[in-house]
Protein backbone atom coordinates (compact mmCIF):
# COMPACT_ATOMS: atom_id res chain seq x y z
CA UNK A 1 0.00 0.00 0.00
CA UNK A 2 1.31 3.44 -0.90
CA UNK A 3 2.06 5.29 2.18
CA UNK A 4 0.63 8.62 1.20
CA UNK A 5 -2.79 7.17 0.30
CA UNK A 6 -4.75 7.81 3.50
CA UNK A 7 -3.69 11.76 3.41
CA UNK A 8 -5.08 12.26 -0.76
CA UNK A 9 -8.68 11.83 0.92
CA UNK A 10 -7.78 14.62 3.70
CA UNK A 11 -5.47 16.81 0.74
CA UNK A 12 -8.39 17.34 -1.68
CA UNK A 13 -11.31 17.54 1.15
CA UNK A 14 -9.01 20.95 2.03
CA UNK A 15 -9.73 21.99 -1.26
CA UNK A 16 -13.17 22.07 -0.89
CA UNK A 17 -13.58 23.43 2.24
CA UNK A 18 -11.67 26.44 0.56
CA UNK A 19 -13.59 26.64 -2.03
CA UNK A 20 -17.17 26.57 -0.02
CA UNK A 21 -15.50 29.65 2.22
CA UNK A 22 -14.31 31.46 -0.60
CA UNK A 23 -17.85 30.87 -1.84
CA UNK A 24 -19.64 32.08 1.41
CA UNK A 25 -17.40 35.26 1.55
CA UNK A 26 -17.77 36.28 -1.84
CA UNK A 27 -21.94 35.70 -1.62
CA UNK A 28 -21.12 38.02 1.84
CA UNK A 29 -19.23 40.50 -0.85
CA UNK A 30 -22.11 40.28 -3.49
CA UNK A 31 -25.03 41.02 -0.73
CA UNK A 32 -23.55 43.70 1.66
CA UNK A 33 -20.97 45.52 -0.60
CA UNK A 34 -21.62 49.06 -2.84
CA UNK A 35 -19.67 47.89 -5.43
CA UNK A 36 -20.70 43.96 -5.10
CA UNK A 37 -20.12 42.25 -8.83
CA UNK A 38 -16.55 43.32 -8.57
CA UNK A 39 -16.05 42.18 -4.88
CA UNK A 40 -17.38 39.20 -5.87
CA UNK A 41 -15.37 38.63 -8.75
CA UNK A 42 -12.27 39.67 -6.96
CA UNK A 43 -12.81 37.28 -3.82
CA UNK A 44 -13.20 34.59 -5.79
CA UNK A 45 -10.02 35.07 -8.09
CA UNK A 46 -8.51 36.13 -4.25
CA UNK A 47 -9.15 32.24 -3.69
CA UNK A 48 -7.91 30.54 -6.67
CA UNK A 49 -4.91 32.39 -6.47
CA UNK A 50 -4.54 30.19 -3.06
CA UNK A 51 -6.38 26.85 -4.47
CA UNK A 52 -4.96 26.53 -8.31
CA UNK A 53 -0.76 26.40 -6.18
CA UNK A 54 -2.60 24.01 -3.57
CA UNK A 55 -3.53 21.50 -6.36
CA UNK A 56 -0.68 21.66 -7.80
CA UNK A 57 0.71 20.63 -4.46
CA UNK A 58 -1.42 17.92 -4.09
CA UNK A 59 -0.37 16.73 -7.10
CA UNK A 60 3.14 16.95 -7.04
CA UNK A 61 3.13 15.25 -3.43
CA UNK A 62 0.43 13.00 -3.17
CA UNK A 63 -0.04 11.72 -6.80
CA UNK A 64 3.59 11.48 -8.41
CA UNK A 65 5.85 8.42 -7.56
CA UNK A 66 9.18 9.08 -5.87
CA UNK A 67 12.14 6.77 -4.95
CA UNK A 68 12.89 7.50 -1.17
CA UNK A 69 11.56 8.92 1.43
CA UNK A 70 14.20 11.99 1.00
CA UNK A 71 12.84 12.22 -2.63
CA UNK A 72 9.69 12.57 -0.92
CA UNK A 73 11.02 15.39 1.60
CA UNK A 74 12.62 17.60 -1.50
CA UNK A 75 9.53 16.98 -3.52
CA UNK A 76 7.38 18.16 -1.19
CA UNK A 77 10.01 21.41 0.11
CA UNK A 78 10.19 22.23 -3.67
CA UNK A 79 6.10 22.14 -4.36
CA UNK A 80 6.02 24.15 -0.95
CA UNK A 81 7.66 26.99 -2.65
CA UNK A 82 6.63 27.32 -5.90
CA UNK A 83 2.94 26.91 -4.70
CA UNK A 84 3.64 30.09 -2.04
CA UNK A 85 5.33 31.88 -5.00
CA UNK A 86 3.18 31.15 -7.42
CA UNK A 87 0.32 32.34 -5.18
CA UNK A 88 2.00 35.31 -4.70
CA UNK A 89 2.46 36.02 -8.31
CA UNK A 90 -1.22 35.30 -9.35
CA UNK A 91 -2.70 37.48 -6.48
CA UNK A 92 -0.92 40.56 -7.05
CA UNK A 93 -1.48 39.60 -10.99
CA UNK A 94 -5.01 39.51 -10.57
CA UNK A 95 -5.15 42.65 -8.45
CA UNK A 96 -3.18 44.62 -10.96
CA UNK A 97 -3.89 43.14 -14.49
CA UNK A 98 -7.87 42.66 -14.05
CA UNK A 99 -8.34 45.80 -11.98
CA UNK A 100 -9.81 43.82 -8.74
CA UNK A 101 -10.82 45.33 -5.69
CA UNK A 102 -7.69 44.96 -3.06
CA UNK A 103 -9.68 44.29 0.21
CA UNK A 104 -12.12 41.30 -1.26
CA UNK A 105 -8.91 39.84 -3.36
CA UNK A 106 -6.67 39.66 0.04
CA UNK A 107 -9.33 38.73 2.09
CA UNK A 108 -10.28 35.64 0.27
CA UNK A 109 -6.49 34.59 -0.29
CA UNK A 110 -5.70 34.99 3.46
CA UNK A 111 -8.66 33.30 5.01
CA UNK A 112 -8.14 30.35 2.32
CA UNK A 113 -4.74 30.16 3.48
CA UNK A 114 -5.51 30.41 7.19
CA UNK A 115 -8.31 27.63 6.56
CA UNK A 116 -5.27 25.70 5.23
CA UNK A 117 -3.42 26.23 8.16
CA UNK A 118 -6.15 25.30 10.46
CA UNK A 119 -7.48 22.53 8.80
CA UNK A 120 -3.80 20.87 8.46
CA UNK A 121 -3.08 21.02 11.88
CA UNK A 122 -5.83 18.68 12.58
CA UNK A 123 -4.61 16.26 10.68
Amino acid sequence: MDMLQPYRKAAWQLIIWQFVLIMLIAFLWLLFSDNSTTNFISTILGGVAVILPTSYFIWQVFYKKVASPRALLVRFLLAEIIKLISSAILLVAFIHYLHLSLLPSISSFMIAYLATIGLVARL
